[in-house]
């Protein structure tokens, strides 16, 4: 089986871009109890064309035929790619971290067509609704009168009312079509949650699986001694597809909930010679059920447990 270390690198801005506070997340309503649940509650979907705006740049980079004038001052003409080369000189990772943004969301859409999963309206509009309540209450906390609202958001943000309740509406849209993706996928992959613990000495680990086995706990040994970037939480992955080509989801095969697998030798993202042992916290089958049947589920599923950016990752890897 293909190993694919999850990657690192965006780590930080997806935790900032796609997680978000609950307020701007949507996720923040009253969960309907799940007996009562129904597609009704949750109301029609929003696609990618209601959001389709002349005022923001297209949605899909498909419909970026053309680099964009921005600005004309005499005989100057500004366009697109004269802003990403000034950021490219002074904040490249930024622009690395928005690219990376733009693979997600294609290989987000990408698993969205194949499984049909669509966003609920009644969400986005909450969600937007949220995030402009929550930008005003802070423009009068500075003392900036209602009448005055739109005038301060263009100086602050560059966008007028309109604008801005747009872009939230498409920010919104985009953040719960990457949870509602990502947590069907899981369900229809099946899933699990694990510690990992990896070691550059066999002995090491050896000694430490023996420790777990006697009642240890492996996320304090895993934050004081293995070498995986998992360490500093314990060990714990992000909830990983049961047929997802990680070492650690390799160990887990024929393990239920709390068993420790055996000590083996894995290949690790640095490529030198690596020992590690995993702790099952729990194992969900295959949910093979449509998104439709679901997304009731997902939806109360994400109220209680918002999609953190490590989680994402995962779809990154093209597995």
């Amino acid at each position: 089986m293909r190993r694919v270390p999850l990657p690192v690198s965006i780590l930080a801005v997806l935790l900032l871009s796609c997680q978000g506070s609950r307020v701007e997340s949507g996720f923040e309503a009253d969960p309907v109890p799940m007996g009562r649940m129904t597609k009704a509650d949750l109301g029609p979907s929003m696609n990618i064309e209601d959001l389709v705006s002349d005022e923001l740049p297209p949605l899909d980079p498909r419909e970026s035929t053309e680099d964009r004038v921005l600005a004309r001052v005499g005989d100057l003409t500004l366009r697109s790619h004269h802003i990403v080369d000034r950021l490219l000189e002074r904040d490249p990772a930024q622009i690395q971290a928005i690219v990376e943004l733009l693979l997600l969301d294609e290989r987000v859409a990408q698993l969205a067509a194949e499984y049909q999963v669509e966003v609920p309206a009644s969400e986005v509009s909450l969600a937007a609704k949220r995030d402009w309540a929550r930008t005003k209450r802070i423009l009068m906390r500075d003392g900036v009168p209602e009448n005055r609202l739109g005038e301060q958001l263009e100086i602050r943000h560059g966008l007028n009312i309109a604008q801005y309740k747009k872009r939230s509406e498409r920010q919104a849209w985009r953040r719960l079509l990457r949870a509602y993706t990502l947590r069907y996928f899981l369900r229809v992959r099946g899933s699990v949650r694990l510690l990992y613990y990896v070691s550059g000495d066999k002995d090491k680990a050896i000694e430490a699986r023996g420790k777990v086995a006697q009642g240890a706990d492996l996320r304090v040994l895993a934050l004081k001694e293995s070498t995986a970037e998992s360490a500093a939480k314990g060990g714990e992955l992000p909830r990983l597809p049961l047929d997802f080509g990680h070492p650690a989801v390799d160990l887990a095969i024929g393990l239920a909930q709390g068993e420790v697998s055996a000590v083996r030798e894995i290949e690790s993202a640095s490529g030198r010679e690596s020992y590690a042992f995993i702790q099952v916290l729990d194992i969900v089958a295959p949910d093979l059920r449509s998104f439709a049947l679901q997304r009731g589920e997902i939806s109360l599923e994400l109220d209680r447990h918002p999609v953190e950016g490590a989680e994402l990752e995962i779809l990154l890897s093209g597995r």
